[in-house]
């Protein structure tokens, strides 16, 4: 390929940076551009513990994997108590290795008096460096009845 073409070519792939442009390989003698127009990939997600052991609440773990080709810029989790749709937290998750996201948050103690266990649902949010967002709903964790309480109906 002729040199001028080839800056042209660079030239314009350079352009078309706000179209989801990654990378531009081998300018200095080949053409090669890798494009992200997808957003981070989430999966593996856990919650550790599922349920908790006590109507005092505790503490869970909540972890993923998350991959984009132009980088991670940010994973947040965010706990919603099923009962009342109340978001009970929304934090940043820290890189740990290996692609693996984490954090450990305080579940509130139950206290309601119906009987019934808290449900509360995790959803998992990751943004890539070029501002695309992916949601993952990740799943529940669990806070018993507090003892006393009457039964479920």
């Amino acid at each position: 390929m002729n040199r001028n073409l080839r800056h042209i070519l660079c030239l314009l792939a350079f352009v078309m940076v706000g179209s989801g442009l990654l990378a531009l390989a081998g300018c200095g003698g080949g053409t090669e551009i890798v494009v992200d127009n997808s957003g981070p990939n989430v999966k593996n997600p856990t919650i550790d513990p599922s349920v908790l052991s006590r109507f005092v609440g505790g503490q869970v773990i909540i972890s993923a994997v998350v991959t984009d080709e132009s980088g991670v810029k940010k994973v947040t989790a965010q706990v919603v108590r099923q009962s009342d749709g109340q978001v009970v937290a929304d934090v940043t998750m820290q890189r740990v290795g290996n692609n693996r996201y984490e954090v450990t948050i305080a579940a509130p103690a139950n206290t309601r008096s119906d009987g019934q266990s808290e449900v509360y649902q995790v959803t998992i949010f990751a943004t890539d460096k070029n501002g695309r967002r992916t949601r993952k709903a990740d799943g529940t964790f669990e806070v018993p009845a507090p003892p006393g309480a009457p039964p479920p109906p």
